[in-house]
């Protein structure tokens, strides 16, 4: 099954929790499964993963011209795409063209704008697993092991090029002898959790499967044995789910409104309009606001109510999503919501500074920034300014940042819906 994955390339694990001989227990596991974590990624002949289109439709398109800088990068990464056996050469009349995208380390990644294939392929409905269930399991578990998949989707053979609107089953499709009560996959994300250490070594089964399946998971990305870890956007252990500060710091941080507009749009986040401050937004009202102690007290009374913990609600993923986004001149900002019984609860609010670059975007690229912002998962409704997704789905190649955006956006699967009023005020708070 393979050797010590050797220094550099072994997971990490919780030193301060285990005594010796879990450690030891531990270690030699790793040894035992090493060919399992690498940082090169594997291909499974277990499963297979296909998409479906109307018959006779074929999506062609003309490549987009490539900046003589960006040349030697794409030659790396087909010769390194094609050494590893992720592609192969085709004469298939299907084409979508390349866009190179920077990295935050300056270097490039290889990407295809696949809007048009996705827009004729037949989206995959799969149920995913239950999310509130995982996190229950996980919040009563003292020992967590997370594992990542090696460039989770380049080891899954694919028919044709699959759209992100279909993600690859992963783990959950493998075979299993007796199944595992105290695993489980997301997507190219698994999971081991348990209160005891002895059901902790199911994590063994877990290896053994990946291990017949030929994936990999990456040294770097996988934590064993820990007591708390982030899993799914949530940080689980120690038999709490506690709420995430950044959830709900665009609440906490939010500063004291100085005009009626800056007062309307905390309102339109807060939900409801406590007297104090109604008042101060009525017509005839200066522009600027005369703040009392009467708006101050009301102003904090809102924000504690806002972030306390019977207002911020579990994510159910069996309601429906609301995600509301916008943008201002100097900051981002959403509230995603879930609708039971026909109200609408936060679940978590979001928001950041535009950097002095960001500053100088359009307006279409703020809004459509605000989109990328937040939330890949299952289908929700988004609340934003329209345009901003009519022109970027007909956008040619000439603005490569909103066709980035864009393709970053068909990770999403959602129904967009037009902004009624300004009283969304997520992003507008930043002013």
């Amino acid at each position: 099954m393979g050797g010590d994955p050797g220094p550099g390339h072994r997971p990490q694990s919780h030193q301060t929790l285990l005594s010796a001989a879990q450690k030891t227990e531990l270690q030699h596991l790793v040894s035992q499964f090493g060919d399992v974590f690498s940082s090169q990624p594997g291909q499974t002949n277990v499963i297979q993963n296909d998409i479906r289109t109307p018959p006779g439709v074929i999506v062609r398109q003309r490549p987009y011209r490539v900046p003589e800088a960006c040349r030697q990068a794409i030659e790396e990464e087909v010769q390194q795409m094609l050494k590893l056996g992720v592609i192969e050469p085709s004469r298939s009349p299907w084409s979508s063209p390349i866009v190179m995208v920077p990295k935050p380390d300056g270097t490039l990644r290889f990407c295809n704008d696949f809007r048009r294939l996705n827009e004729v392929s037949e989206f995959d409905g799969y149920p995913m697993p239950r999310v509130d269930e995982l996190l229950d399991c996980l919040g009563r578990a003292r020992y967590i092991t997370t594992l990542d998949l090696t460039k989770g989707y380049w080891q899954w053979p694919l028919a044709i090029p699959d759209p992100p609107l279909r993600p690859p089953r992963g783990p959950r499709d493998i075979p299993e002898d007796d199944g595992h009560r105290h695993a489980a996959a997301y997507l190219d994300n698994v999971v081991v959790h348990s209160e005891a250490w002895e059901e902790h070594l199911d994590l063994r089964r877990v290896l053994l499967e990946l291990w017949r399946a030929e994936l990999t998971a990456n040294p770097r990305k996988c934590h064993l044995a820990f007591s708390e870890a982030k899993y799914l956007g949530f940080q689980v252990g120690r038999g709490l789910i506690p709420p995430q500060e950044k959830k709900v710091e665009a609440i906490h941080n939010a500063p004291r409104p100085q005009t009626k507009i800056q007062v309307q749009a905390f309102l339109g986040l807060a939900g409801y309009y406590p007297a104090p401050l109604t008042d101060l937004t009525r017509k005839g009202q200066t522009a600027k606001v005369c703040w009392t102690a009467t708006t101050e007290e009301a102003f904090i009374r809102i924000k504690t109510a806002l972030t306390s913990s019977p207002v911020l609600r579990a994510p159910d993923f069996s309601c429906p999503f609301l995600l509301q986004t916008d943008a201002s001149d100097t900051g981002l900002g959403a509230v995603l919501s879930k609708i039971k019984e026909g109200e609408e609860h936060p679940v978590i609010y979001i928001s950041r500074k535009l950097s002095s670059a960001e500053r100088n975007y359009t307006t279409v690229e703020k809004e459509a920034l605000a989109v990328k912002y937040y939330l890949l998962g299952r289908k929700f409704t988004l609340v934003t300014d329209h345009a901003p997704l009519q022109w970027m789905a007909h956008a040619k190649d000439t603005n490569a940042r909103v066709t980035r955006w864009f393709l970053a956006l068909q990770d999403f699967h959602f129904e967009p819906m037009p902004t009624q009023t300004d009283s969304l005020g997520s992003g507008q708070l930043m002013q």
